[in-house]
């Protein structure tokens, strides 16, 4: 028996990343030393690999960065003038490194932060004051009121879920946004295939035929992943948001970004008009 048989595949692949990895451990432990006595610090090389499977300290800020004001640019230009927009619910933060600059950005009056991830909440509690970090379960509800935010953003998380995961987390949003709020989402378009050269002949015809694909992976939440077409997202998900902007690469040049409205009460089910393609 070969000794790569006695590895389980998902082990070997963490073993292979993490040394393709030790150059930005090494690079960037100065910086990760003196972060034990700043007030601003980001998280430990673990959780900031566990986010993209690089540690580094560059990375993760620039990344986070930019996400942040691809959403604020993109909120800005469909928000309301005369609306005040005080509640703000990152959904899927992991340890802020999207809310530490949303905070800077646009200074939402009260940010909320969620994710399953409890070593990365339990960290950004300790050491990251701009937002209340909360751990949430892996399926609604979220322990929030009905109609408590004015915008709700997700980024790089119903990319990872199926269908019905999806449906059931646009539904918590719906519940969770006052009438008028706005939810901003990230997705992957049919462009993005190209991350999953595993896909079978079968997997891209039903991409092309239904807009919509969920393709498992073999190493949890984060190799699964969900392509969306535009259109199959105004078609399914209209009876709960009218759809306001799509932003093709709109997220850090690579995710689509799309900007929806929760209706009011009369209108939820209408038929919205054809948004525009740019925010």
């Amino acid at each position: 028996m070969k000794w790569k048989q006695l590895i389980p595949r998902r082990l070997r692949r963490l073993g292979r990343s993490a040394w393709k990895d030790l150059p930005n451990r090494l690079a960037d432990l100065p910086e990760d030393l003196a972060d034990l006595f700043r007030a601003d610090p980001l998280p430990p090389p673990r959780l900031r690999f566990r986010v993209s499977g690089t540690s580094s300290r560059s990375q993760y800020l620039n990344i986070g960065r930019q996400a942040a004001k691809d959403l604020a640019n993109a909120f800005l230009a469909q928000k309301e003038p005369d609306r005040q927009y005080r509640t703000w619910l990152d959904f899927g933060s992991g340890a802020g490194r999207i809310a530490r600059w949303i905070s800077k950005e646009i200074r939402p009056e009260a940010l909320y932060c969620v994710d399953t991830d409890a070593g990365a909440i339990a960290w950004a509690r300790r050491r990251l004051p701009i937002a209340e970090f909360r751990e949430s379960g892996a399926a609604p509800p979220l322990a929030f009121s009905q109609a408590t935010m004015d915008v709700i953003y997700t980024v790089s998380v119903l990319t990872h879920m199926d269908e019905s995961q999806n449906l059931e987390w646009l539904t918590e949003f719906r519940r969770l946004l006052r009438p008028g709020g706005l939810l901003l989402v990230s997705s992957h378009g049919p462009e993005l295939t190209f991350t999953r050269p595993d896909l079978t002949v079968e997997q891209h015809e039903t991409l092309g035929r239904r807009g919509f694909l969920f393709a498992p992976g073999d190493s949890g939440f984060n190799e699964d992943t969900a392509f969306h077409t535009w259109d199959y997202m105004t078609a399914a998900w209209r009876s709960l948001f009218e759809p306001l902007a799509y932003v093709p690469f709109g997220l850090t040049r690579f995710q689509d970004l799309s900007v929806w409205r929760r209706s009011d009460p009369t209108g939820a089910g209408r038929v919205a008009p054809a948004p525009p393609t740019s925010a």
